[in-house]
C-alpha cells in the first residue's frame, strides 16, 4: 500500500513539473552574468512573454543574450513581447524588465504588434537598472495606444544603448521610433530609429 502512495506522489510531481511555469524555456544558460539565458530562436524570444512558460517575476531581472538573427514573420502579437502590460489602457500593470539583454548586433526582423494596450514594443517597460543593448530591429510594424516604441514603450532608470530600429510605429499618444517615452533616469545612448511614426 505504501509503495502505491509513493508512486502516486512521484507521478503527481512529474505532472506538476510539466505544467508549471519554467525558467528553462531557452536554448541554454542559467540567467547569470557569466552564463546568460541564450535566445537563439523565435520560440525562445516568444517564450519570454508567455506566462504559461516562464515566471516573469523570476526571470525579468536576469541576463539574456541573443545568439542568432530571429525572424518573427510567423507571429502577430497583441501586446509587448517582453514585459507585457496586463490591462487594456492606462497605467502599467505587469512586471517590468530590469535585467540585461545583450543583442550582440543580431537582427530581430518583422516584429508585428497590433495592440489595444499602452506600453507596447519589443519590451513593454524597461526600468530600475535594466539595460538593453545592441538590438537591431528591422521592419517593425507596431500599433498601440499610448507609450509605443519599437524597442520599448517606456523606459525609466534604465538604458537602451547601441540599438536601432526601422519600420512603422503608430499610436494615440507618446509614440516614438525607438522608445515611446524616456522617463526619469532613462538613457538612450548611441542609438537611432529610421521609423515612420504616426
Amino acid at each position: 500500500m505504501k509503495k502505491s502512495y509513493v508512486f502516486l506522489a512521484a507521478l503527481v510531481m512529474v505532472v506538476m513539473s510539466l505544467f508549471s511555469p519554467s525558467v528553462q524555456a531557452f536554448s541554454g544558460g542559467d540567467g547569470s552574468a557569466a552564463n546568460p539565458y541564450q535566445i537563439e530562436t523565435a520560440d525562445d524570444l516568444v517564450s519570454l512573454g508567455d506566462p504559461n512558460r516562464v515566471n516573469f517575476a523570476a526571470i525579468y531581472g536576469k541576463c539574456f543574450e541573443l545568439t542568432a538573427d530571429i525572424d518573427l514573420s510567423d507571429y502577430e502579437f497583441s501586446s509587448a513581447v517582453i514585459a507585457p502590460n496586463s490591462v487594456a489602457v492606462g497605467y502599467f500593470n505587469g512586471v517590468e524588465f530590469t535585467g540585461y539583454f545583450q543583442g550582440n548586433g543580431h537582427k530581430i526582423s518583422n516584429l508585428k504588434i497590433v495592440s489595444a494596450q499602452c506600453y507596447v514594443g519589443l519590451f513593454g517597460v524597461i526600468g530600475n537598472g535594466g539595460l538593453v543593448t545592441n538590438i537591431n530591429l528591422c521592419n517593425v510594424n507596431i500599433t498601440g495606444q499610448g507609450n509605443v516604441g519599437a524597442v520599448s514603450g517606456f523606459i525609466y532608470q534604465s538604458s537602451v544603448s547601441h540599438s536601432c530600429a526601422t519600420g512603422l510605429v503608430t499610436g494615440e499618444s507618446s509614440v516614438g521610433g525607438l522608445v515611446g517615452v524616456c522617463g526619469s533616469g532613462g538613457i538612450l545612448d548611441n542609438s537611432y530609429a529610421l521609423c515612420s511614426v504616426s
